[in-house]
């Protein structure tokens, strides 16, 4: 499946140690739990994948041995970049929102070999 996402890039700072923390933020993630995100190493190509998505044995066996591969690719390599998820986990109370981004994203592959 491919479809077009909306991803919020959020750059938020622990108030205890000043530690930087990227958060990635879209509605397409499943509320109780993230998405993993991958982005090519040579050139601007993502993808996301449901927790779920791992049930194929190929692409299970790929996410172990850290080769994930561009769907329908078989050289474009791709690295983890993070979670997507649905909401913000951190409480404002403990952290402070620098920024916050929007990026979209046109024609996506969602839980693709």
């Amino acid at each position: 499946m491919h479809t077009d996402v909306t991803i919020e890039i959020v750059v938020v700072i622990e108030k205890a140690t000043g530690r930087n923390r990227v958060v990635y933020l879209s509605n397409i993630a499943p509320a109780e739990q993230a998405m993993d995100l991958f982005v090519s190493e040579t050139s601007r190509l993502i993808a996301l994948y449901h927790q779920d998505a791992y049930n194929d044995d190929v692409l299970k066996a790929r996410r172990t041995q850290n080769n994930m591969l561009y769907p329908g690719s078989t050289t474009e390599k791709m690295i983890f970049a993070g979670q997507v998820s649905r909401t913000l986990k951190y409480a404002l109370d403990s952290h402070i929102e620098v920024s916050r981004a929007q990026l979209h994203l046109k024609h996506i592959p969602i839980d693709e070999l």
